[in-house]
């Protein structure tokens, strides 16, 4: 998000800043405690996944000084390389990283 933000749209964004509001936006992510309820556990995957990115594009809004449609991309972007690198350490053998991103029907 930070390298989208400075490097591509040559928007102001202090890097300390950005990453404690993002780390608050991060909050929503501990929903997904509530992926125990079967049944209930997929969709409150998404509805944490959602309210995280929700949360995080308006974190972004909040810290930079980026216009809202280069803040709604740059948040995808870092969005999506999370969302790759937790995939990576969420093998189906590699028990550091499952829950949101792994659905196994039982």
């Amino acid at each position: 998000t930070y390298v989208m933000l400075t490097q591509v749209f040559r928007a102001r964004a202090d890097v300390n800043e950005l990453i404690r509001v993002m780390g608050f936006a991060a909050a929503p992510l501990a929903l997904t405690v509530g992926m125990v309820i079967p049944g209930l556990d997929y969709g409150i995957g998404l509805a944490a996944l959602g309210l995280t990115f929700g949360a995080t594009l308006i974190a972004v809004q909040s810290a930079t000084d980026a216009p809202a449609g280069k803040a709604l991309i740059a948040t995808a972007a870092g969005f999506a390389v999370w969302v790759i690198v937790v995939q990576l350490f969420a093998g189906s053998t590699n028990t550091y990283a499952p829950g949101i991103f792994i659905f196994a029907p039982r």
